[in-house]
């Protein structure tokens, strides 16, 4: 269950986009600014408050929600362990073992930090 703070953050955020999408829309179709931010500031008001209410009816709902289960690990999730201490490749870097190939390249190279050097 999340706080009414980040329910209320992720509203306004969703809102702020949501009207000057809005706000565009309205001017395409009427050709004025004027109305159509009229239009937007009245769906983002509407919007706002049964996004709200929304978000706190479902965060109070507990249907499909996993509590209690442990996090499911490598292991169960490939059928591959790691051993208790990295094996050397031949190239000297460290492996995890058999399930080397099931991590084979992981990250990718767009969520490594730039200028990392790990896995070129």
């Amino acid at each position: 269950m999340e706080t009414r703070k980040r329910s209320l953050a992720k509203a306004v955020s969703w809102q702020i986009l949501g009207f000057a999408v809005m706000t565009f829309l309205g001017f395409l179709f009427t050709g004025s600014f004027e109305t159509g931010g009229a239009l937007a500031l009245v769906s983002t008001l509407l919007g706002f408050a049964s996004y709200l209410a929304h978000e706190r009816i479902w965060a109070a709902v507990g249907w499909g929600r996993i509590t209690g289960a442990a996090p499911v690990r490598a292991e169960r999730r490939t059928g591959c362990s790691r051993p208790k201490g990295p094996e050397k490749t031949p190239s000297g870097t460290p492996e995890a073992g058999r399930c080397a190939s099931a991590f084979a390249g992981w990250p990718p190279a767009f969520l490594r930090p730039l200028g990392s050097r790990a896995g070129r």
